[in-house]
């Protein structure tokens, strides 16, 4: 039977475990839908009745043929996963490496493409903002299913541990609340340098900001590269919805589209 050794005792003791089987829906990598170690069968990540110990969803797992194991982060449990956060050399991206420096104090894994970071611990989220697609950052609590691998990284803690002031950092630098086009707030601060002078650099300095800015092609899910175009501006433009919408409708990806379909786009409030 397959062994997790390296798995956090906080977790391991926690009857939060399901299995997975991993399954092409069509995409660039496989999904993992929850599976019970009780059935075999698919189940609800809520399905409280199906949640079995680490050891009974190895044992599971084997008895089934599944993929893997992961738990399901409720009651006080907060998993971190940085979304391929390695380019072809190894190296962490500059956001990614920043918010793990934050968190070494808690248990940290690699993902099971080995391209990403999970990182869990015990914490409430500030706000009830999930995650930034663009930054590759998504925060899990209140019955979210992530796969364990049991993969630690060298040099974090081996068991997760109370991370609140890194959680509270982590939000106010990453991922505050979004406010409502009609919500009053002070003017934007931008520091030494104007909108158009960090839009020049983060084009110079953030490759997935300049290919979502100059690419044309419009194969796949536009309304995605759309928001993900304006998470990456929203993060360099200190969430300016003015300078934002400037720099969108100046950009490459943009001229590339219709009126009709910019106009639409940039009157959006979700």
């Amino acid at each position: 039977m397959t062994e997790y050794t390296a798995v956090p005792a906080a977790l391991a003791a926690a009857p939060h475990w399901l299995c997975y089987r991993l399954t092409d829906v069509g995409k660039d990598r496989p999904s993992k839908p929850p599976v019970s170690p009780k059935t075999g069968q698919l189940c609800a990540k809520n399905d409280e009745t199906q949640f079995t110990t680490l050891k009974e969803a190895l044992v599971g797992m084997e008895r089934y043929d599944l993929d893997g194991v992961g738990f399901v982060f409720t009651g006080g449990f907060v998993a971190i996963d940085l979304d391929d956060c390695f380019d072809e050399r190894g190296v962490m991206s500059e956001i990614a490496q920043d918010i793990f420096d934050h968190f070494t104090e808690t248990y940290w894994e690699y993902s099971p493409s080995g391209n990403g970071l999970h990182g869990f611990m015990y914490g409430t989220k500030p706000n009830a903002r999930t995650k930034d697609a663009a930054l590759g950052i998504e925060v899990y609590s209140g019955f979210n299913f992530v796969t364990v691998t049991g993969d630690h990284v060298e040099g974090t803690a081996e068991d997760a541990t109370a991370a609140q002031d890194a959680l509270d950092w982590l939000y106010a630098t990453y991922l505050p609340p979004i406010l409502s086009p009609d919500a009053e707030s002070a003017p934007v601060e931008h520091g030494d340098r104007t909108p158009a002078e960090w839009l020049a650099f983060a084009l110079s300095k953030d490759e997935k900001m300049a290919t979502l800015y100059n690419r044309t092609d419009h194969t796949g899910d536009e309304s995605s590269s759309d928001f993900a175009l304006l998470s990456k501006l929203a993060y360099w433009l200190n969430r300016d919805t003015e300078a934002m919408s400037t720099a969108f409708v100046s950009s490459p990806w943009a001229h590339s589209k219709d009126a009709a379909h910019t106009s639409k786009m940039l009157e959006r409030d979700d």
